[in-house]
């Protein structure tokens, strides 16, 4: 694995993993 993958995965990973955290959030505060 070279840097021009874990860049590559970064961008694929990264908006599912802040999706997953504004979901959790949004639980958070309405309950």
């Amino acid at each position: 694995m070279n840097a021009h993958d874990l860049f590559l995965l970064l961008i694929l990973l990264f908006p599912g993993l802040a999706l997953s955290i504004i979901i959790m959030g949004s639980f958070a505060a309405g309950g």
